[in-house]
């Protein structure tokens, strides 16, 4: 498949459940939309695991999932927000875009802890300096 002027191509190594790695290749248009032909249903909006459906938050998590089928995983899934569950089977490519969502969403919970341990830390430091110059700590201190 050539690309042409208005096309995007990105690619990626995905990791099946077997353990072997493939690499995809994603192609989209910039450029006007491309016409199903007639009598084509449209494809069904992609199904966003992570939103809770009773309270609408962004916020769920798998708690359990293992594989139900040949392309399909069974979820048990949690908000902490309203504390619903559901288990449920989905196709691969729902799961696929789950584990990225949760990828994207844990390494933003890393930086901020990062961040909170650092100002906590440095604000350690800045307490005990401030005692050290007011004279409050001691040799037999330590």
């Amino acid at each position: 498949m050539a690309s042409g002027p208005h096309q995007r191509r990105s690619s990626r190594i995905v990791q099946l459940p077997t353990g072997k790695t493939v690499e995809v290749h994603y192609f989209s248009s910039d450029g006007p939309a491309v016409r199903r032909p007639a009598g084509t249903p449209a494809a069904a909006p992609a199904l966003d695991l992570v939103r809770c459906p009773a309270c609408t938050a962004d916020v769920v998590y798998p708690i359990a999932w293992h594989e139900a089928g040949d392309r399909t995983f069974e979820l048990t899934l949690r908000c902490p927000n309203c504390e619903w569950t559901e288990v449920g089977t989905y196709d691969w490519d729902t799961v696929r875009r789950f584990e990225d969502r949760l990828d994207l969403s844990e390494r933003a919970l890393m930086a901020d802890l990062r961040a909170l341990a650092r100002a906590n830390v440095q604000g350690d430091f800045d307490r005990f300096i401030a005692a050290l110059h007011a004279g409050h700590v001691w040799p037999m201190d330590f």
